[in-house]
């Protein structure tokens, strides 16, 4: 072999290198990685050594070798075998120079582990509105927004009709998700290595999103110094204007305003009622009224966002079988305007016409001076005339007896002239009618803005609009405003991939996540700046195997051991805590959610159970029924309604994302989403006849499998494999050939060995090279034995 420090040729001497333990599972695990292999020499001290390691072997030497990056070179006939960084471990004048030749560590871990989480090099700046969200569920995006539903929101019912009010929907009810494939391929790059890996390119890992997080900062002291919170003392009326508009200012017609958005924030005043608001206040005064104005008016400048409860009833009529019309968009100043639909509820009963049953006909887009006749099958050979009128609605009574077939509308265009009605139409049963009332409920965070003393936040532009001139709107007493400090985005914020991924790890965490959840195998090519990331069993090239009987010195002995000593008696794959949902239903069960238990059956095995939690992620719950227009829509539910300091952040999650999903016929998820659909991302999603069923659960529930079946091929190890010692004549070129992926020719750290023992084949995988000694005849090598392969 031959040697070059900075391209310099050194004097090897009469002594080969030595090549430490090798442990082949190493550059498989994250930390193990960055240490790579190494080569020790002794090299003699000659004139030409002695000139490239300078003043090394003497004590008060000005020049120090390790001062200086040096770079070695090891080759054999020409070819490299390997190439380091070089550390002088001794030096003396007779003995020469011991040095240590160290390579193969994976760079690329040094940056992910020092690098915060959101400094990844990922292109996106968005302004958080409806439609951009809306828009995420079907682009191209490193980032979707996808509903949530905190673990402390509870249903409320609407103050009238029976059911419950209908919450509107608004920014602050999405979280933003981000692509794991997207963040795995941005770290890689961003540290100058491309990825290889079958495992990331399918359909599945493609699939998967992690929560992201905004900012957060201990906003308790400018809370303390000038935060508030406000509600109102009653219910307040007014009537919509010419422009269907309803305003929450005190200087507007009174028949048009409901005065100010809010008006009690002191602990000592009381309601209509005489009820006393303890839970009102206002810190040195900065909120106050001036002018008849509500404002807020801080003690310092400040950035501070606003989080506004609004529940209101309003007057309504039915334009469309799917909308209503009414108070349905909310203005809160400049950045700040909020457009939804009001859902029609009510459902067309066209295809399940019962006789003797009274129905209210509804024609949308109904021209004046028009007139309409409704007609069915009724068992004869003429169509029956179950209503004939004129307007836009009518009240109708099918017939006693008889089968009532789907009706159809047809529009009178003269005495003797009629035709199916082009445009829609609906039929509602009797007890409803065109117009009524129904309660509306959202909660609306802006986007951070600075106030000053001089320059205060005041809330006199707040408008609700949308409505026909003259409705009816009734803003609830339930209203409040408080202000946010912490400057997480608010509806019309700017936000970019920074302000999205404010998690508190560094980047690596994420990788050791993936890599528990699907026993992830990363194995680097230093020289081709390369990573290759496959789950255990896919990572061995099980395609072709290296027989090496020819290799063993059959004048050492050989030794065999469980595998079972290495394990405990049992392990159990799961996640971190962080979701009160998850907690309440795992008590009292056998089977935790998300919870895999492994036992081992050999008595070899440590006492006791080992815990093989998630460093990042927490199981979450998907619950339907929550959507007032869309019960059959399952909605991650994330916190915990029992921890006191729960918020606006919660612990990060993993989800699958399936895309668009179907609601239940008559269903709407509401404007701007697409008509009848809705996002489905799930950690754990049974299955129906659209999707199939997926889980991030290591068990397997309601018959979907779970990610233990990553773990059963190492499990197997446990229950029924041994490790075999063996000594292997070994060239030096081998030795180092096994640190590397085998290229088709030469064995690798990747390769599939037989060896004939006794007789008998045994498919192994290498473990470790203890140590290559060149002045001893053969290398003690350990390996795993493969009795149950994969394909």
């Amino acid at each position: 072999m031959e040697l070059t420090l900075d391209t310099l040729p050194c004097d090897t001497g009469t002594k080969e290198p030595v090549v430490e333990r090798y442990d082949a599972a190493a550059p498989l695990k994250l930390e193990s990685a960055r240490e790579g292999q190494s080569m020790r020499w002794i090299l003699p001290a000659t004139p030409r050594n002695d000139a490239l390691f300078l003043d090394a072997a003497s004590p008060r030497g000005k020049r120090r070798f390790n001062e200086s990056l040096h770079i070695a070179t090891v080759t054999e006939q020409g070819e490299m075998l390997l190439q380091g960084v070089v550390r002088l471990t001794a030096a003396s004048k007779k003995e020469g120079y011991c040095i240590e030749i160290r390579d193969g560590a994976a760079r690329w871990i040094t940056q992910v582990a020092s690098r915060p989480f959101n400094t990844l090099p990922i292109v996106y700046a968005e302004r958080l509105t409806p439609t951009m969200i809306c828009n995420s569920w079907t682009t191209n995006t490193p980032v979707r927004y996808f509903p949530i539903l905190r673990d402390d929101y509870l249903l409320t019912n609407s103050s009238v009709g029976l059911r419950p009010a209908e919450r509107i929907l608004s920014v602050s009810d999405y979280h933003p998700f981000l692509h794991i494939g997207t963040l795995l391929q941005a770290l890689f790059s961003d540290a100058g290595y491309t990825v290889e890996s079958r495992f990331m390119a399918g359909d599945f890992f493609q699939s998967l999103y992690m929560s992201g997080a905004y900012t957060s900062i201990d906003t308790a002291a400018i809370d303390h110094r000038m935060g508030f919170f406000a509600r109102r003392k009653a219910v307040a009326t007014a009537t919509a204007n010419v422009d269907g508009r309803v305003y929450a200012s005190p200087h507007v017609l009174a028949a048009n305003t409901v005065g100010n958005f809010v008006d009690a924030f002191s602990p000592q005043e009381t309601d209509s009622t005489g009820k006393m608001l303890i839970d009102t206040y206002a810190n040195n005064g900065c909120f106050c009224v001036e002018d008849e104005h509500i404002l807020f008016r801080p003690l310092t400048t400040v950035k501070v966002g606003f989080e506004f409860f609004i529940k209101y009833v309003t007057d309504y009529r039915i334009r469309s079988r799917t909308q209503l019309t009414g108070f349905d968009s909310i203005y809160l100043g400049a950045n700040s305007d909020c457009r939804f639909t009001l859902t029609n509820p009510f459902k067309d009963r066209r295809g399940m016409v019962a006789n003797n049953y009274r129905y209210l006909v509804v024609v949308f887009n109904h021209v004046e001076g028009r007139s309409y006749k409704l007609v069915c099958d009724h068992g004869t050979p003429q169509q029956l005339v179950i209503g004939s009128f004129t307007g836009r609605t009518a009240t109708i009574i099918t017939p006693m007896t008889g089968t009532s077939a789907t009706p159809v509308l047809y529009v009178v265009t003269s005495a003797s002239q009629e035709s199916p009605y082009a445009d829609d139409w609906a039929l509602y049963d009797g007890y409803i009618t065109e117009t009524g009332k129904t309660e509306v409920e959202v909660t609306l965070r802006t986007a951070s803005e600075v106030a000053t003393p001089s320059a205060p936040k005041d809330f006199y532009t707040i408008y609700f609009y949308g409505a026909e001139a003259g409705m009816s709107f009734a803003l609830s007493q339930a209203c409040s405003l408080r202000p946010l400090f912490s400057q997480s985005p608010g509806l019309g914020s700017a936000v970019t991939f920074a302000d999205l991924a404010c998690h508190p790890i560094r980047q690596s965490v994420l990788i050791e996540a993936l890599r528990h959840l699907f026993n992830l195998h990363i194995f680097t090519d230093e020289a081709a700046k390369t990573v290759v990331i496959e789950p255990e069993a896919d990572f061995y090239d099980w395609t072709r195997t290296l027989e090496w009987s020819d290799k063993i010195d059959t004048g050492m002995p050989q030794q065999v051991t469980d595998c079972a000593l290495e394990a405990h008696e049992s392990r159990r794959y799961g996640y971190i805590n962080g979701d009160g949902m998850v907690a309440r239903m795992n008590v009292g069960v056998k089977d935790p959610f998300g919870e895999w238990i492994s036992t081992t059956p050999s008595y070899a095995a440590k006492e006791g159970e080992q815990a093989l939690i998630n460093p990042l992620f927490a199981a979450t719950v998907s619950t339907s029924g929550n959507h007032a227009t869309a019960q059959s829509a399952l909605v991650l539910q994330v916190g915990d309604r029992d921890d006191l300091v729960s918020g606006e952040t919660f612990t990060p999650r993993i989800v699958s994302y399936a895309g668009l999903h179907n609601l239940a016929t008559g269903e709407t998820w509401g404007a701007p989403a697409p008509t009848g659909k809705y996002p489905l991302a799930a950690f754990h999603f049974a299955g129906d006849q659209q999707t199939a069923g997926f889980s991030l659960c290591f068990e397997d529930r309601e018959g979907v499998k779970g990610l233990h079946r990553y773990y059963d091929h190492t499990e197997e190890h446990y229950a029924q494999e041994e490790l075999i010692t063996l000594y292997l004549l070994l060239s030096a070129r081998e030795v180092m050939a096994l640190h590397h992926r085998s290229d088709g020719i030469n064995a690798g750290v990747d390769s599939i060995f037989c060896f004939r023992i006794e007789g008998v084949p045994l498919l192994c995988t290498l473990r470790s090279i203890e140590r290559y000694d060149p002045q001893k005849p053969s290398v003690k090598c350990v390996f795993e034995t493969q009795t149950n392969p994969r394909p």
